[in-house]
């Protein structure tokens, strides 16, 4: 089994979290919360100091006057920030770029203290509990629904005591409290209690397992009476996909249930034994190439309580629970009931939070530590590929027995072979003699595998037991899926990322077939020179492709680490398929694998300049995007996009965009040939153009069917613009193109809808020009394709105008979203309301006499 240990990084963050604040000793942080992006600490001002994770830095203050904050949690998609402050309430506080910031503030919890909040994984919901036991929601709506009614808020339960932690999978939550565990579905807003046996005192619970994907509508509306208990008679309908979810609720000793996702405890897991085990050290160190390893241990000569509430419970790394207490961090196995660490190095735990395998954990004293979670595997090797062979040897020689065992049949470890040579280049002699062990059962290990064999690929795959020689047809074919990491290469140290940013992912799951992969590369942790073996490389990742799309290596960043410029990495793919065509016949095959690779290294790295015009660099990149869009379905035979064309987009978009004003800025019709095979780059085109003539645009505006890009153009629209419009969306709506007039029957997926076009002129010329126009025209537009939705609109923003037209665009904005939610009902018969009122009937576009539509004569 492979061994876990914990690593900080001593390049302190705390510096720079407490700058804001450092001049404001009657300011203080109060709690806080880590995202994948950002990291928010709440004030005592009621302020939200919000960082930038990695690197760490200041980005803004929110500042709030509702009071200290409590609590906060950062919704899963961090474009929303719950606060609960001291006093009881809770805030939704928009976390965007701007200056302005929405809130929404709701006082369910007035008077009360929240004790835990939890966002559902589609960040539409939040879940918030209390000291009395009460469980609220509130359904997040976009930003211009909330900007007329407050996004809705709903009491859900009412439970017999304080609620000690939520969590959420799928469609569930899930609800410690002092007593009692309970289930909740919030789809049919029923909950069951989780077994029998009462307790007392504060104990967490969560979700264990990966679930299917489950999308919540942000409409949907919870029963104002909240969610209903069921009887013991009553069962607990789950559905596909979760099978393999399970639930862990703490119990008192040290003990665990585990609840399966219907509510029935399965079995009760005993850890009390398992953590009369020695704590483990910290591993420590800074981001410095020449960094040493530094082992933390515990000096407040402290011990371990065999037996402790696990008060708030969390996963990390997908298959192991972690745990605290006030002086100690726990990780346990649940699946094999055992400890996989726990370390009494840290005092006065009050908080942690986990990002991936990450932890922050902070204290009594406000100070904050980021900790790594990780193999002793996956550390050795990521220290030696981001070139740390000081902390490298060290962390070999510390945990040598663990790497002997591993060795066998380790896919990684045997890189270390190499860095003996690097600690001598180093002058780090002495470092060097004291690695020899490990070097020696590198060397001794590799040696005794004498079965090598070389696949068609040019790879050599050496048995250690578990494949046969019938079986090397199975492992050339699997191989591709296996953790082939000798070919990523070290990082230039100019690039080298601080330790928190360093992204531990080289994966230590075990295959099926164990085998040792030896290609050429006992040199390849130094940058590739040799032209030669770097173009043998690249052919072998094709061949790789081949057998596995999604095969993906660190080559390409080795290869171009050092280019600026766009044209240096063509030239290198050209000169790639020239060496791949003396080997192998097949140019085609070889071409659209350059032309794929080339174009994701580019969209990857934006930064990248484009060198001055040059016709072969050019064409390559015209060829390369074409080749890998072709989408001429999508035009006509006149070049003109189809009114579908819109709904295709492309891969590389932004790459496609770039070639696009390259050809157009360079005057090159051949801009025009790349939207002939990729219809849907005329978007860009259309927004190059944008200081001509309208009218000039007007057939590839409408026939292109983008709504945005109408949008983008209606301020130009007169009158006059709008009719030749209708009567250009007229003709495309028979089948027919607007540049060559020939029809196109297989295009029934129009981008663009009557309502969609008729809401743009309410927008442009006001709801009486709109309809007006449309009257003229209305024999000629079908029934029932304007819905309730411009009927409203009309009635809507034709009130809003008689205040102020500067509104206008916000109304329509209002009666769309509107329409989404509960509120649509009454907001309907609100209207109907308003046009009984006689200063405003004559503006109404139904006939009153017989309720007919004044513009397409439908119902």
């Amino acid at each position: 089994m492979n061994e876990y240990l914990i690593a900080e990084f001593l390049n302190s963050i705390d510096s720079i979290v407490t700058k804001p604040i450092q001049l404001k000793q009657r300011i203080k942080y109060t709690t806080f919360d880590v995202s994948k992006h950002c990291l928010i600490f709440g004030a005592s001002s009621g302020g939200l100091y919000i960082f930038r994770r990695h690197p760490c830095s200041f980005v803004k203050l929110i500042p709030s006057t509702e009071g200290s904050v409590a609590h906060l949690s950062i919704s899963p998609d961090e474009r929303n920030i719950a606060v609960a402050t001291s006093r009881g309430s809770v805030c939704l506080v928009s976390n965007n770029e701007t200056i302005s910031v929405d809130t929404q503030v709701y006082n369910e919890h007035l008077g009360n203290v929240v004790t835990a909040m939890k966002w559902n994984n589609d960040s539409n919901e939040l879940y918030t509990g209390d000291n009395t036991g009460r469980i609220s929601v509130v359904v997040v709506r976009n930003f211009i629904s909330k900007t007329i009614f407050q996004t809705p808020c709903a009491t859900l339960m009412q439970l017999d005591s304080r609620i000690v932690q939520l969590d959420w999978t799928s469609r569930f939550l899930l609800v410690s409290t002092l007593s009692r565990c309970y289930l909740c579905d919030t789809e049919t807003e029923h909950y069951r209690q989780i077994g029998k046996k009462l307790r007392e005192g504060e104990y967490g619970a969560c979700f264990f397992g990966t679930p299917v994907s489950y999308t919540i509508s942000s409409e949907r509306r919870f029963d104002l009476n909240g969610f209903r208990i069921l009887s013991d008679t009553e069962s607990f309908v789950t559905y596909n996909g979760l099978e393999d979810i399970k639930i862990f609720c703490a119990r008192p000793g040290s003990r665990l249930w585990e609840v399966q996702l219907d509510g029935t405890v399965v079995r009760t897991h005993q850890f009390k034994q398992a953590l009369a085990q020695g704590p483990s050290n910290i591993v420590a160190f800074t981001d410095e190439l020449d960094c040493r390893l530094n082992n933390k241990i515990n000096t407040n000569n402290s011990t371990n309580t065999h037996s402790f509430n696990f008060i708030q419970m969390h996963i990390i790394n997908n298959k192991f629970i972690l745990t605290y207490q006030r002086n100690g961090l726990y990780i346990f196995d649940p699946q094999n009931a055992s400890v996989v660490l726990w370390t009494d190095v840290y005092a006065d735990i009050v908080d942690i939070k986990i990002v991936d395998k990450f932890i922050y954990l902070w204290t009594s004293k406000r100070e904050i530590y980021v900790l790594l979670f990780s193999t002793i595997e996956d550390l050795v090797t990521k220290c030696l590929l981001n070139k740390k062979y000081l902390l490298c040897a060290d962390l070999s020689i510390s945990y040598q027995k663990h790497i002997k065992k591993l060795l066998p049949s380790s896919k990684k470890l045997y890189l270390l072979s190499n860095l003996t040579d690097k600690l001598q280049e180093q002058g780090a002699f002495e470092l060097s003699e004291k690695f020899e062990p490990v070097s020696n059962m590198i060397k001794e290990i590799s040696c005794s595998k004498q079965n090598a064999q070389k696949l068609t690929s040019g790879i050599f795959v050496v048995d250690n037991g578990h494949i046969s020689n019938n079986s090397l047809l199975e492992t050339e074919n699997t191989f591709a899926a296996m953790t082939l990491n000798a070919n990523q290469n070290l990082h230039d140290s100019k690039k080298i990322q601080p330790f928190e940013e360093q992204q531990f992912e080289i994966n230590s799951e075990n295959n099926p077939i164990q085998t040792a992969v030896i290609e050429e590369f006992e040199e390849t942790v130094d940058i590739i020179k040799d032209e030669s073996n770097k173009y043998k490389l690249m052919f072998e990742e094709y061949e790789l492709n081949k057998v596995n799309v999604r095969y993906r290596t660190n080559l390409f960043e080795e290869i171009f680490s050092n280019y600026s410029h766009i044209n240096e990495i063509v030239t290198e793919f050209l000169e790639f398929e020239k060496y791949a065509l003396r080997i192998i016949s097949e140019i085609q095959d070889i071409q659209i694998w350059c032309y794929e690779k080339c174009l994701e290294y580019i969209e990857l790295h934006n930064k990248l300049e484009y060198g001055p015009y040059d016709s072969i660099f050019d064409s390559y990149m015209q060829k390369a995007y074409a080749n890998i869009n072709l989408s001429s379905e999508y035009s006509c035979k006149c070049g003109f996009p189809y009114p579908n064309s819109s709904l295709n987009r492309p891969k590389f978009y932004e790459t496609g965009r770039n070639i696009i004003e390259r050809y157009y800025m360079n005057n090159s019709n051949s801009d025009l040939t790349l939207c002939y095979n990729v219809p849907y780059l005329w978007k860009h085109i259309i927004y190059l153009r944008k200081d001509e003539n309208v009218d000039n645009l007007l057939s590839l505006i409408v026939q292109y069917g983008d709504i945005n890009i109408l949008n983008e153009f209606i301020h130009k629209f007169t009158y006059d613009s709008w009719n030749d419009l209708i009567k250009k969306f007229i003709m495309l709506k028979t089948g027919n193109c607007l540049k060559c007039e020939e029809q196109f029957n297989s295009v029934t997926d129009f981008a663009m809808s009557w309502t969609a076009l008729a809401n743009q002129m309410i927008l442009s010329i006001g709801a009486e020009s709109a309809v007006y126009l449309l009257l003229q025209h209305s024999d000629s537009i079908p029934g029932n394709e304007l819905n309730v939705d411009f009927y409203q609109s009309s009635i809507f923003t034709t009130i809003i105008d008689n205040i102020d037209r500067k509104f206008r665009s916000k109304a329509l904005d209002f009666v769309n979203t509107i329409n989404k939610t509960q509120y649509a009902v009454q907001f309907g018969k609100l209207l109907e309301k308003t046009l009984q009122n006689p200063q405003i009937s004559d503006t109404s576009i139904l006939n009153s006499e017989n309720g007919v539509c004044n513009a397409c004569s439908g119902k």
